[in-house]
């Protein structure tokens, strides 16, 4: 159930704090955070068989990390069909808020683990060969990127094929005047793709070759 208690394991049943039958209570506008941990060192799955809450004022967020300072892989509401929650690594966050009145069933979601955590490159100045990971500004997951930063960093396919880089839309975001660049190849006088500044539209990025690179300042 949702609790502040850690649990680390690979199995079992996620509900809300009203258990398998009953409604979840009202939780006068607090948020409660409950944090699970792979018990074999692998990634963490939840796949949430129901989620009923309250629409627009009841809350389960996802944290991809063991705390709420790691990115939001998604804020839920609402009464949703069946869907899954991947993390990045073995740690997943949960924070539900509900307000003073009116309570739902909630949710449930049965627990595994998956394969290995994948590689997380938080952004540097060079080369980079993979095909799988998360990329983080130099900050790096759960702190903000630092005061006149000006990197370039490259990734190429490491089997050859097209690279895909899907940001996470809730989490990216940059302060008045900063800028990322992302160009179609390995240089900053490669065509340019996108310019991501403060309140931007954040869009996936396809590479129609095998290199991409990305500035940062």
């Amino acid at each position: 159930m949702h609790s502040t208690e850690a649990v680390s394991t690979c199995s079992g049943i996620y509900y809300d704090v009203g258990g398998a039958a009953g409604n979840y209570t009202n939780l006068s506008g607090s948020t409660v955070y409950k944090t699970f941990t792979s018990s074999n060192a692998n990634r963490i799955r939840f796949n949430f068989q129901q989620l009923v809450l309250e629409t627009g004022v009841d809350y389960l967020t996802v944290y991809d990390g063991p705390n709420n300072s790691y990115p939001i892989v998604g804020r839920y509401t609402g009464n949703l069909a069946p869907f899954s929650v991947v993390a990045s690594g073995t740690s997943f966050t949960f924070g539900f808020n509900s307000n003073y009145q009116n309570t739902y069933s909630g949710w449930a979601a049965t627990i595994e683990c998956t394969t290995t955590p994948l590689q997380v490159y938080n952004m540097t100045s060079g080369t980079i060969n993979t095909c799988t990971g998360i990329f983080y500004d130099n900050g790096g997951a759960n702190t903000d990127y630092p005061n006149l930063d000006d990197r370039t960093q490259t990734f190429c396919s490491s089997n050859g094929q097209h690279l895909v880089a899907a940001f996470n839309p809730i989490q990216t975001d940059f302060a008045a005047n900063d800028t990322l660049f992302a160009f179609d190849g390995n240089t900053v006088t490669s065509p340019l793709l996108a310019a991501y500044t403060q309140n931007s539209t954040i869009e996936t990025l396809r590479k129609d070759l095998s290199k991409l690179g990305q500035k940062a300042y």
